[in-house]
């Protein structure tokens, strides 16, 4: 048999015994005649007996074992060794393929090793993060009792300290009104009075600064007529304006009841048109509001604008600060203004200036409007308080 038929033989048989393997590959072992040898082929007898024994594939051994003894019937020993070359090239396959899944013992304790590693490294950064959280618990603990604590002690000095000064006020105003022929007095009265309202007023700042940071939210559940409220404004303040200083009231409509806090709403009004009245020699402060409707709720726009020196650009943040203040030489706490939009940010709102505004200074005080409280507006025109 020539060395073509010999490899055509081979090919044929391979490729028809892989194509039965997944037919009988549940099967362990392969039934098979023995071929007869003799003592000269003892050798590759031994040598097809080990390969039969080690392999696991009863297809490829089934086709193997056939060329054998095929083989051995026409005495064709080259053809045997090229059949139990073919056996050891399984075997050597099947050993490489083992050897890639099974991991060597040698492997092993670095697996051990770093699973260990691992493990107590999740264990040291789990008890670390129970300690961090203790820790930030006892200082959240500690904070909330200093500002308790801080919030008392205020309350407690501002009612000490307020009742000697009203004290004070109210004799400076009699020594006023006593000695009204003696200017000199007269001033001096006025000083005393001056300064110690300076002084009231900065206690009430301090005290209303602690109160409100100490409240989560302010409640708005106050039914008012936002005009009514503005009308309040107006007529506190008139009395302090000067004579080249017109006050006017520029309504949306005629009355507009809202749910809010009445008395926060008045307290930074009032606060807002006495900045204004500070700084502003001649010409008008106007208070107005209006209401803009966005798409998915409604707003109550209240403005305070004047025409006094404005404020710089740069400075338009830096006012809103706590004991901000711009003119050193003007009376005033510098609580004023950080304290309207701390009372607008409780109530859901805000406060900024208008940044396009050049004439002056115009702030724009904004609270939320439930959509029932929006009305059709039907404008009734300016108010010019005497």
């Amino acid at each position: 048999m020539s060395a073509f038929r010999k490899t055509q033989w081979i090919l044929i048989f391979l490729l028809g015994g892989w194509g039965f393997s997944f037919i009988l590959q549940g099967q362990e072992t392969v039934e098979t005649n023995e071929p007869a040898t003799s003592a000269t082929d003892s050798s590759l007898y031994i040598y097809y007996r080990y390969c039969q024994e080690q392999s696991t594939s009863p297809a490829i051994m089934q086709m193997l074992d056939t060329l054998y003894r095929m083989a051995g019937e026409q005495g064709d020993r080259s053809m045997q060794a090229i059949a139990l070359s073919t056996m050891r090239l399984q075997l050597q396959d099947r050993e490489l393929r083992l050897k890639k899944e099974t991991p060597t013992p040698t492997d092993r304790p670095y697996v051990v090793i770093l699973l260990s590693i691992l493990v107590l490294v999740f264990v040291v950064v789990l008890i670390r993060e129970r300690g961090l959280r203790k820790q930030l618990y006892r200082a959240k603990k500690l904070e909330e009792r200093a500002n308790l604590m801080k919030t008392e002690f205020v309350q407690n000095m501002s009612h000490e300290i307020r009742t000697p000064l009203n004290s004070i006020v109210g004799f400076s105003q009699i020594l006023c009104s006593e000695f009204t022929e003696n200017e000199e007095t007269k001033e001096y009265a006025h000083i005393i009075e001056q300064s110690s309202e300076n002084l009231l007023q900065l206690i009430n700042d301090v005290l209303d600064l602690s109160n409100l940071d100490s409240e989560n939210s302010i409640s708005t559940q106050t039914s008012a007529d936002i005009t009514t409220i503005c009308m309040a404004a107006m007529n506190q303040m008139r009395y302090k304006a000067k004579p080249e200083v017109s006050l006017i009231f520029k309504p949306e409509q005629k009355t507009l009841r809202i749910q809010t806090s009445p008395g926060r709403v008045l307290q930074v009004l009032m606060q807002l048109m006495q900045n204004a009245l500070k700084f502003t020699e001649k010409g008008s402060i106007e208070l107005a509001w209006s209401t803009r409707r966005h798409k998915h709720h409604s707003e109550l726009i209240l403005t305070v604008t004047d025409t006094g020196i404005g404020i710089p650009a740069d400075k338009q943040a830096y006012v809103f600060e706590r004991f901000a203040k711009l003119n050193s030489f003007v009376p005033g706490t510098g609580l004023g203004l950080s304290i309207c939009r701390l009372i607008a940010e409780k109530m859901g709102g805000s406060l900024v200036i208008d940044s396009t505004y050049t004439q002056g200074c115009r702030m724009i005080f904004a609270l939320p409007l439930q959509e029932s409280e929006t009305g059709i507006p039907s404008p009734i025109g300016e108010q010019i308080l005497p």
